[in-house]
């Protein structure tokens, strides 16, 4: 797997199927075991974390805006890969010390 010049790694998430690869141009680039690379996702703002399960979900939580304090303004695409399709787009707002255990509920089920 090669990224193209100027683009590198902000964030990678690993299961089974796929391995998909948020960048720092806003890519999202999602590789197969094959490793052929499916069509590459524009992110709607910086990521900033990513987890993926077996069963073929993914979610990606990006900057929606700027973070004003303390207090991070994300939001978050969760894609079903082997359907090719996003389920689901919640937004928060979260104060510092929010990764512990945030994303579980959004990958459960």
């Amino acid at each position: 797997m090669h990224l193209p010049e100027g683009e590198d790694p902000v964030a990678v998430a690993v299961c089974e199927t796929f391995v998909a690869v948020a960048t720092t141009q806003q890519f999202l680039r999602i590789f197969r075991a094959s490793g052929l690379q499916n069509h590459p996702i524009v992110l709607p703002g910086p990521a900033v974390a990513m987890a993926a399960t077996d069963s073929g979900k993914l979610a990606v939580v990006y900057h929606s805006t700027r973070p004003v304090g303390k207090v991070q303004n994300l939001s978050a695409l969760v894609y079903r890969i082997d359907k090719k399709k996003q389920v689901c787009k919640p937004h928060t707002r979260l104060l510092d010390g929010w990764m512990d255990g945030w994303m579980d509920g959004w990958m459960d089920g």
